[in-house]
């Protein structure tokens, strides 16, 4: 998770955190609203690492907590009133703390920007291989005449695996998301059919007869060779159709796609900007979920933080 989706996360959800509180007349009591929609949220942080302490102090108060009635309304004495709001007020703190926190630390996104999550590498060789593919990607991919962009490192997302690459133009950034697209697609329809000719060469060696027939009769594994590569040309066409492509820029396509699905196939994510328009979010092919520690990213921006004189 980037550091910016975090922020982001923590900004929603901080808005659905806050109580209402008004008096009972004649007692001593008050009502309190909106607990209930305040605590899920509470929850649902702490799922992320988050309000582990906060969700103790009211878990302290009792049933109030595990409470569920209708409206989101309820009933208490003037003490546990107060409790709730000073709870509720330093679970908001907090939330503004780590906000600023992170606004420090991390740059604006421009929305033609890519932010690219790396594979967690060990070596600084798997490192300098990681970033030669990408460079080259991005080269055979929008340096082309009729696309006519250009690319950047933008910077590192703190304390995470991430790079932001800035592109010069939203059209070059959807273009970039096509060709992801286009390389998951080859990319799954591929795995398929080399599963299936990894079962056939296992047959084979499991039994003499079946291997003689497979030697003798290569045209199944070049069939299957062979649907690879019209996966491969039906994605290329798909998109580069409607364009007047030349055969050097096809091929530097086609090598785009080849190295972005390496990549993919590696683990590497790639993200529009927080900030990109929904055309450009719609280009890109939705990433597989995989939530890292939140929390943890926060106290790693602490750590590097520049001490304040």
């Amino acid at each position: 998770m980037r550091v910016r989706e975090i922020k982001n996360l923590l900004d929603n959800y901080n808005k659905q955190i806050g109580v209402s509180v008004s008096h009972v007349p004649h007692s001593n009591r008050k009502t309190v609203l909106n607990l209930q929609k305040s605590l899920d949220a509470i929850n649902e942080l702490s799922k992320l690492g988050f309000l582990d302490d906060d969700i103790e102090r009211f878990k302290d108060l009792g049933s109030i907590y595990y409470s569920r009635v209708p409206e989101d309304k309820i009933e208490v004495d003037n003490h546990i009133a107060n409790q709730i709001t000073n709870h509720i007020k330093i679970v908001k703190e907090k939330l503004r703390g780590f906000g600023i926190l992170i606004d420090q630390s991390v740059s604006d996104q421009n929305e033609n920007v890519i932010s690219v999550k790396l594979p967690q590498y060990n070596s600084l060789e798997e490192l300098e291989k990681f970033i030669k593919k990408l460079n080259n990607a991005f080269q055979n991919g929008i340096t082309l005449e009729e696309i006519n962009g250009h690319y950047k490192l933008q910077g590192f997302d703190t304390g995470s695996m991430w790079i932001d690459i800035l592109v010069n133009s939203s059209a070059a950034v959807i273009f970039v998301g096509q060709l992801i697209d286009a390389a998951i697609n080859i990319s799954k329809r591929s795995q398929e059919l080399l599963i299936t000719k990894a079962n056939i060469e296992k047959l084979a060696l499991q039994n003499e007869q079946l291997k003689l027939q497979v030697e003798t009769s290569k045209a199944l594994l070049d069939g299957i060779e062979k649907g690879i590569d019209t996966i491969t040309d039906a994605e290329i066409k798909n998109v580069t159709e409607g364009a007047n492509y030349s055969t050097e820029s096809i091929g530097h396509i086609k090598q785009s796609v080849k190295i972005f699905a390496e990549l993919l196939h590696e683990g590497t994510q790639f993200h529009p900007s927080l900030d990109a328009p929904s055309e450009t979010v719609e280009a890109f092919p939705e990433p597989q979920k995989n939530l890292e520690e939140p929390q943890q990213l926060l106290e790693t921006l602490a750590d590097n933080l520049p001490e304040q004189e």
